[in-house]
């Protein structure tokens, strides 16, 4: 089943940066990627860490969770330098 809105009832009309008036003012080696979240089914960390095992930007995920082993796993078969898990941290 396809989503999104009805021909009838509107027209989706994507953005679009022009790359020629808009570039990157920071080099592709200083990016990296963070996210705080559960190790859950629905949050589907071990897909976004499959998705990193192909590139070599660095990700930082900070959390717990029942899935985490899973993930843990994943990276050291992978040997994932640039994936960083941390554990939950204190509001402190």
């Amino acid at each position: 089943r396809l989503y999104g809105p009805k021909k009838e009832t509107g027209m989706l009309l994507p953005n679009f940066i022009d790359v020629d008036v808009f570039t990157p003012q920071t080099p592709p080696e200083a990016i990296s990627f963070v996210t705080v979240a559960r190790y859950t089914k629905q949050k589907n960390l071990l897909n976004l860490v499959k998705a990193f095992s192909e590139i070599s930007y660095p990700l930082t995920i900070i959390g717990e969770g029942e899935l985490k082993p899973e993930v843990e796993k994943f990276k050291a078969e992978k040997n994932l330098s640039n994936v960083s898990l941390l554990p939950r941290m204190n509001n402190e």
